[in-house]
């Protein structure tokens, strides 16, 4: 039986996983992870590997760190870099990492809700599986948001409702505490709009100006 492939940060299923050359050119001992939980694609060497393989040796590697990593490598793919790097030696920088703001936290969801949206309907649902088994968007949706629960989602959710940004239709029920329907308000459709518009897509999605640092250069 063939094993099911897991995200090196996160340990939840991945999409696909298959061997890289390391940055020397030598042997294949890096990886390249397609991760739904880490946003998407990314490249990790083996002692960045190693380190997430051992959490009891490693224990400074916590959630914090790991939502501030997946929000590097969201950061870096809104920047139009396919398969961001990350090197052990790099890890650490993200102990002490500022994580984003609540505001665009909010907003950076929307955007993927956005994507949820079909020419047939200006509305989308979330909360569909139970919260044991999430589909592979669902888990998308926790990278983009930097978030690490369904509990935090519906917090950012009924903040972009503050904003009027969304407005909720249905939900939540006794039966399904998560499942809820929103709509894009108009307000929220011009934001999405001023983002579409930015040359610079990363900087929408940290709510800073993007500066080169070492890792954004690795």
């Amino acid at each position: 039986m063939n094993r099911v492939p897991k995200c090196f940060i996160w340990g939840t299923r991945a999409i696909e996983i298959y061997a890289a050359r390391s940055d020397s050119g030598g042997i294949q001992t890096a990886a390249i992870c397609e991760s739904p939980r880490a946003g998407g694609k990314y490249w990790i060497s083996d002692q960045a590997q190693y380190f997430f393989s051992h959490p009891d040796q490693f224990n400074w590697i916590d959630k914090a760190l790991k939502t501030r990593l997946t929000t590097w490598l969201m950061k870096q793919r809104a920047a139009r870099v396919d398969c961001p790097k990350i090197h052990g030696r790099d890890i650490g920088n993200f102990q002490n990492k500022p994580g984003l703001l609540i505001e665009q936290r909010a907003k950076n969801l929307l955007a993927f809700a956005d994507h949820l949206l079909t020419d047939e309907a200006d509305s989308f649902v979330i909360g569909t599986t139970e919260p044991e088994n999430p589909q592979g968007w669902e888990m998308e949706m926790l990278a983009w948001c930097e978030s690490t629960s369904r509990e935090q989602v519906h917090n950012l959710l009924d903040h972009l409702g503050d904003l009027r940004y969304l407005e909720r239709l249905e939900g939540p029920s006794p039966a399904n505490l998560y499942r809820c329907k929103y709509r894009i308000m108009a307000e929220g459709h011009r934001y999405l709009e001023r983002r579409r518009q930015q040359s610079n897509p990363a900087v929408f999605f940290t709510g800073v100006d993007v500066l080169p640092d070492a890792l954004d250069q690795g």
